[in-house]
């Protein structure tokens, strides 16, 4: 006896076009009504495997966040014990380069309330503006 047993599906599918017509979503609906996708998220997080490239990337992203966020903050304490200007753009800088756009992903990744073009457009705006900062406060005397 096979102890992994996968039980027969009581729907068939009758061709590919009626697979597709039930994840694509009607024009204009917002993601939480796609039928076959986790209603978590537009990625489908909920029911989604990753491969380990895919683990390891996210991994990486994630690492990449944390590190722009604490050289933020030590940014920032460098600031305050000495109030030094300088500091104050590239605490800003970091938070704006990497802790904005990666706010932005993770609303759209959980919510999908922030549309596409909104978190590319805000997202490259912010990191312009957070190089440019950073290059502000490490500008030559």
């Amino acid at each position: 006896m096979n102890p992994i047993a996968i039980a027969p599906t009581s729907t068939a599918i009758a061709s590919p076009s009626t697979a597709i017509a039930r994840i694509v979503p009607e024009p204009g609906a917002p993601p939480a009504l796609v039928r076959g996708v986790s209603q978590l998220s537009p990625l489908g997080l909920g029911g989604l495997e990753l491969s380990a490239f895919q683990l390891g990337l996210l991994g990486l992203e994630l690492a990449t966040v944390l590190l722009g966020l604490r050289i933020a903050h030590v940014a920032i304490r460098g600031y305050r014990r000495n109030e030094s200007d300088p500091m104050l753009y590239v605490a800003v800088g970091f938070v704006l380069l990497v802790g904005v756009p990666a706010l932005l992903s993770g609303v759209y990744l959980a919510t999908g309330l922030v549309p596409q073009r909104v978190l590319g457009v805000v997202g490259s705006v912010s990191e312009v503006c957070g190089m440019a900062s950073i290059l502000y406060g490490l500008r030559g005397p």
